[in-house]
């Protein structure tokens, strides 16, 4: 099976040879420890390949009540909107009515280069939305304003966030007629903010499936990615019609979900990777354990920050490559002559091989972040 077969056999719960897997190595560790990237990538083949929204050269800065377009390669901080903060002048009606959206980045330019990518990988494609209903809403106000304004019942922000609903239906609508498999829309929750939380359930929930609803119509699948804690909306997520939910799950969380939502969504287990090489194989072999009899429903997403060991990033990929029988040991093997991995997994890698025709073609090693950037 190819990578894009594997991971949809997973999306639709249905037998595949493997756990699907993601390594995503941050910009530092991609930049400056690229050979061992590329070691951990000929050994594990990574199934999944991002494709970012290309870099807007647009923005809108917000300054004593007066929004001006500046040039996103003269600003340091690549926000794709900023203000600031400290300003109390963003509810004037003046201002709101001069926010403007970038709708014509969203025109087909750049969208042939992108199908093009799509069509030359094995990978399963996953599009990054720049949709974030609530972190565009932080950036541009700050969370203390945000919070005033949410808990005053401000017209005036009900307004800009139907605004920004618009222009993320219309990016998804793009997006849904590209060739990518699959749509993430990564956010906040709004962590012990009670405010910010309550937003997410009271309006971005039912953003949240007319998203579905866009990219669904044209055999889509939708992916949501936070690094919060998700059990407090995971029910209305797989209500709204999310297909699969990355997120750094507890184990004890992962059993009670799993227990209401088998066969319905596909689970993405972020790890962190702390502690010995042991005390990481035992939290990951107690993940297993929780999906020993599910089909598919499960991929692992490994974020590998400069103060993570290539050996524990190894460990992760090890624990997850074998089969639940394994006996647990963290021994490696080198790599056979001519740079293949040793074929010591049966005949998977061996079709893969023969699939691709070349070790090159099936372990390219990714871009930055495992992100390609089309420019």
């Amino acid at each position: 099976m190819s990578s894009r077969e594997i991971v949809v056999a997973t999306l639709n719960h249905q037998p595949a040879p493997r756990t699907a897997r993601e390594l995503i190595a941050s910009p530092t560790v991609a930049a400056l420890r690229k050979d061992e990237v590329d070691e951990v990538e000929r050994r594990y083949r990574q199934d999944f390949k991002r494709i970012a929204f290309p870099s807007l050269e647009w923005g809108l800065d917000y300054q004593n009540g007066q929004h001006s377009k500046y040039n996103d390669r003269q600003r340091k901080s690549k926000k794709w909107m900023s203000c600031n903060k400290s300003s109390k002048n963003w509810t004037s009606r003046t201002a709101l009515e001069s926010f403007q959206l970038p709708y014509s980045a969203l025109e087909g330019k750049h969208w042939g280069k992108l199908n093009d990518v799509c069509e030359e990988t094995y990978q399963f494609v996953l599009g990054e939305s720049l949709t974030k209903p609530l972190g565009h809403l932080l950036e541009l106000l700050g969370e203390e304003q945000l919070t005033e304004m949410l808990l005053a019942g401000d017209r005036d922000t009900e307004a800009l966030i139907e605004q920004l609903h618009q222009f993320h239906s219309e990016e998804l609508l793009a997006w849904s007629n590209s060739s990518v498999d699959a749509v993430v829309i990564k956010d906040q929750l709004g962590g012990t903010n009670g405010a910010c939380r309550k937003i997410w359930q009271d309006t971005f929930i039912s953003h949240l499936a007319q998203y579905a609803q866009i990219l669904h119509s044209q055999d889509k699948f939708l992916f949501f990615q936070t690094n919060e804690d998700v059990s407090e909306i995971f029910d209305e997520l797989v209500a709204v019609g999310v297909d699969a939910v990355i997120a750094p799950y507890r184990t004890t969380q992962l059993r009670q979900l799993l227990a209401r939502h088998a066969g319905k969504v596909t689970f993405g287990v972020q790890h962190a990777l702390e502690g010995t090489q042991k005390d990481l194989h035992t939290r990951i072999e107690e993940i297993r354990e929780i999906f020993r009899h599910q089909q598919g429903g499960v991929f692992t997403s490994i974020d590998w920050s400069n103060v993570v060991a290539r050996a524990d990033v190894k460990t992760a990929m090890h624990c997850w490559e074998e089969p639940l029988e394994w006996d647990g040991s963290l021994e490696w093997e080198e790599a056979s002559e001519g740079g293949l991995p040793s074929l010591w997994h049966g005949d998977i890698y061996e079709e893969e091989f023969a699939m691709a025709g070349s070790n090159q073609e099936v372990f390219a090693p990714f871009d930055t972040a495992n992100n390609i950037k089309l420019k």
